[in-house]
Parts: C-alpha cells; structure tokens; sequence
C-alpha cells in the first residue's frame, strides 16, 4: 500500500490519498523469468501428452512474485510457506460501526494450533505428522 500526501499551503493541512497496488501486476525479477521461461518450454514439450496442472517448488518461492509467475503459466504451485509468513484467521465478531471492517482476526501461533482444526495424524518411524 503507498500512501501519497499532498501538502496544502498551511503546514497544517495533508490531504492522504491511499493508493493499493494490484498484487498480480508486477515485475518479474530475472531470476522467476528464467524459470517461467523454462516452464513454459516444458508445457510445450509435455502438454500434450500428460497436462501439467502443478509446480512444485522450494520455500524460498513461497511469496507472491512466485505465484504470479505460476499463475501466468495458468498452472498452480505447491510450496512449502516461508518460516517468516503471518497467517490469520478470520474476523468472526460484530462490526463495532466505527471505521473499516476488520478482514484478520487472531495472527496463528504454529506452536498452538487448537485441535479443532486437526484433519489428520500419522507416526512413521517415530516421526509424528499432523496435518490441519
């Protein structure tokens, strides 16, 4: 989100004119147009026998340039998040009448995800795995 502010002629006065950036119009860095540019090779060579719907890549591609890159490709990606990325529940709660609504509710703790959430639980080899 950039924030443009136009000064008026008292010191007083700012006029804030908040301005959101589409996030599928970006510049691709030169790295993501290699790989698009392989990708897309690969489509022509392979489509035709088996389609290729998915791309699987590492978690340093788990951020938008990543998936806009994929997504012009018209497949989609499976990534493993960056350790850094903040997930939210939603907002379930009245709106107060005052100002924007709220869209995030509480940030999610990956140490203390409730239970009600659990989809599946395995242990391989005495690796535990919980999916939610």
């Amino acid at each position: 989100m950039k924030i443009i502010a136009n000064l008026k002629r008292t010191k007083d006065e700012v006029d804030l004119k908040v301005v959101k950036k589409n996030k599928s119009d970006i510049e691709l860095p030169p790295h993501l147009l290699y790989i698009q540019n392989m990708l897309k090779k690969v489509q022509l060579l392979i489509n035709k026998i088996i389609p290729l719907k998915y791309v699987v890549l590492d978690g340093a591609f788990g951020n938008n340039n990543a998936v806009q890159m994929v997504l012009q490709c018209e497949m989609q990606i499976i990534s493993k998040l960056k350790r850094t990325s903040a997930l939210y529940f939603l907002y379930i709660g009245l709106y107060s009448g005052r100002g924007a609504k709220r869209k995030y509710g509480d940030k999610l703790d990956y140490n203390n995800i409730s239970h009600k959430y659990l989809k599946e639980t395995s242990t391989e080899e005495g690796i535990k795995t919980e999916i939610y």
